[in-house]
């Protein structure tokens, strides 16, 4: 599939999507991302309901098993994931020629996100996390240089949505899952300011 489309929609699972009405916007775009349980039944009015590919970060284990079988029976479209969740994917009837794997994904990622990092914030990286999804697949999406039509996101935070009381996951039934539990990830504060300054470059459009 062609990444490098010129209307493209990347959208996150922030609960920013809630009552903002964006899902037919989202839809309109000729290529929508998303990633992981990215789960749109009951919200479609604010999510949209098109997946052109879904970019799945996570290492799917058996808690989150049944959010991944809802989503994979309802979309057809390409995966890119890592290698880990091949035998997962392949259970659950999905052909292995959807799916964009990488032998060495998380070093490829992290790699790839860091260079676009230190190109846009003029800084040099030196955290050892990765960023989260959003930053990662928008890393793949701008490449060496930027865009000639801004990629859109949505439903990605870009200040700490956490002092407003807001749920970090808008399908969440609770705000428990906050930044604090997210240290896998880089400080949500480098992030903010990478996607700030994306904006400013002009290789984003950020959509609230």
């Amino acid at each position: 599939m062609d990444l490098l489309a010129d209307d493209v929609a990347v959208v996150g699972s922030s609960s920013i999507l809630l009552n903002a009405g964006n899902g037919p916007r989202i839809d309109a775009h000729r290529t929508v991302v998303r990633f992981n349980r990215a789960q749109l039944d009951g919200f479609v009015s604010d999510v949209g309901s098109k997946t052109d590919l879904l970019y799945v970060a996570e290492t799917i284990i058996p808690e989150k098993a049944e959010a991944y079988r809802r989503n994979f029976a309802t979309m057809d479209c390409p995966i890119l994931t890592k290698l880990d969740n091949v035998d997962f994917l392949v259970e659950h009837g999905v052909d292995p020629a959807r799916c964009y794997f990488h032998k060495d994904f998380e070093e490829f990622v992290r790699k790839r996100c860091f260079s676009i990092i230190n190109r846009m914030i003029d800084k040099r990286y030196k955290h050892k996390r990765p960023p989260r999804s959003g930053i990662t697949i928008l890393s793949l999406l701008l490449g060496p240089k930027l865009p000639e039509k801004p990629v859109d996101i949505y439903g990605i935070e870009v200040e700490d949505i956490q002092q407003k009381g807001w749920k970090t996951h808008f399908f969440a039934r609770s705000s428990a899952h906050t930044y604090q539990h997210l240290g896998w990830h880089c400080p949500p504060e480098l992030e903010f300011e990478v996607l700030n300054a994306m904006a400013d470059q002009g290789a984003i459009r950020i959509n609230r």
